[in-house]
């Protein structure tokens, strides 16, 4: 399995003098590729040194959440999945990657036994994340503006003008 400079998953099906014969699964296509242009593209062979893969996946959660709570939430839902692999050399961590408007984002890397289980193992641990942070209260908060309002002038039919509209429409 070799993921091509375009982003494509592929199985490299047959390497020719003159041209590459790569299957891509997702699309079900085969690609053939000239051996002069791959030479030349950044390609990356997924099944050496062995077939792990390093998972990643980015939660983002409420300033009060308690980031120490939330780390060893997400710890505990990886380490438990029984296709994680948690040795000395490949251990699960979190990260705290950034504050943004609304929330802390936090970037957990882990790895899966095999290459071929990457996106089952990132949405079973993205949903169990989900599962186990509304049992534990931790809040994924919805994006939100602060949306500051000039001051109200009352208007004689009891209703209010906004400053700068009065002067825009008796222009």
């Amino acid at each position: 399995m070799v993921l091509v400079e375009n982003g494509d998953y592929c199985q490299v099906v047959k390497v020719g003098m003159r041209t590459t014969k790569l299957y891509n699964a997702f699309d079900h296509d085969l690609i053939i590729i000239p051996n002069s242009k791959i030479a030349n593209e950044k390609v990356i062979n997924l099944t050496e040194p062995d077939n792990t893969i390093e998972i990643r996946v980015v939660v983002s959660v409420a300033y009060d959440a308690g980031i120490e709570k939330t780390k060893k939430t997400m710890l505990e839902v990886a380490i438990s999945n029984s296709d994680i692999i948690n040795d000395e050399d490949r251990q699960t961590f979190v990260r705290l990657q950034e504050f943004s408007d609304s929330a802390v984002i936090l970037k957990m890397y882990t790895w899966g036994n095999h290459l071929d289980n990457q996106w089952r193992l990132g949405s079973e641990i993205r949903e169990n994340i989900l599962t186990r942070f509304k049992e534990e209260d931790i809040v994924i908060p919805y994006l939100q503006r602060v949306v500051h309002h000039p001051a109200h002038v009352p208007h004689d039919d009891g209703g209010y003008i906004i400053p700068y509209l009065q002067r825009a429409v008796h222009h």
